[in-house]
């Protein structure tokens, strides 16, 4: 299923020898959408899910269930936020080939991934939610505007979470990220 390659960052040791088991599934991993899916998808750049995370992990969160987690694979959307939002690019892409698993399968999938022990420490944090792509400000919220780099900018944020994938809190609203930005100049 290849879930250590986006939800393990980085996926191997520096020596390229190992699995990163210490990060192993607690995500960070910066993928920024192809520019034609970004309009379909709404997002510009998305950060893997913490999966593993003792406190932050998807499977970890009081609501988690097989139920839960066959309706956002199967729907190909958040089905337990409000409203439901999309999968993040690469995610978007990969659920539809996880929906068309038998049921057993789907949930043997799941079962695996619940069982796999916590991991707790460094890795064990909340990612920034995907940058809202846009066109124009029209494409935003209200108190936002859409920045030369195609995300909405300018919402109220008291820290970096409270921005989109690679953005920055400052000031008290969500910045573009600068050109140099390593998590933009490193995302996949």
């Amino acid at each position: 299923m290849h879930c250590n390659d986006c939800h393990t960052h980085p996926d191997r040791t520096a020596d390229q020898e190992h699995v990163n088991t210490p990060n192993w599934l607690t995500g960070g991993t910066v993928f920024t959408a192809p520019p034609p899916l970004q309009p379909a998808l709404g997002y510009l750049r998305a950060t893997s899910a913490n999966l593993k995370g003792a406190q932050h992990g998807f499977f970890n969160e009081a609501s988690d269930s097989y139920a839960r987690f066959r309706s956002i694979i199967t729907t190909g959307t958040l089905t337990d936020e409000t409203p439901p939002r999309p999968l993040a690019f690469p995610m978007s892409e990969v659920a539809p080939n996880l929906a068309k698993l038998l049921e057993p399968d789907l949930k043997s999938v799941y079962v695996y991934v619940k069982n796999v022990p916590s991991r707790e420490g460094a890795s064990d944090v909340e990612h920034q939610p995907p940058s809202r792509f846009c066109a124009a400000d029209a494409d935003c919220r209200a108190g936002e505007t859409c920045a030369d780099t195609h995300e909405c900018v300018g919402a109220a944020c008291s820290t970096d979470l409270d921005c989109g994938t690679c953005q920055t809190c400052g000031g008290g609203t969500c910045q573009k990220p600068a050109a140099d930005s390593a998590c933009v100049l490193n995302s996949q």
